[in-house]
């Protein structure tokens, strides 16, 4: 299930939660909107670690996950959320 995520300016993410439904394995995609490089930590179990490009993009894909929402950081603050356990959309 796709999941994509741009960063904007203050590194908060558009849209800000993605919804999935429980146990798919997600395909996220997190682009710079802000023509900034930026570090994404994904807030699951086990966490997953994204370096994004200046104007670039880059992908993961993660496993399927329990009902939750899980955080994800943009350079070191909450910028954003995977909701697990709804109708797919931002």
């Amino acid at each position: 299930m796709p999941a994509t995520f741009v960063v904007g300016s203050g590194g908060k993410l558009n849209p800000p939660v993605i919804t999935i439904p429980t146990f798919l394995a997600v395909q996220l995609t997190v682009a710079s909107g802000d023509a900034r490089s930026h570090r994404i930590i994904v807030r699951t179990p086990k966490p997953y670690a994204l370096s994004v490009p200046a104007r670039g993009r880059a992908s993961i894909r993660i496993g399927g996950l329990r009902a939750g929402q899980y955080d994800i950081e943009v350079d070191g603050s909450t910028g954003g959320a995977l909701a697990i356990g709804g109708e797919p959309g931002p």
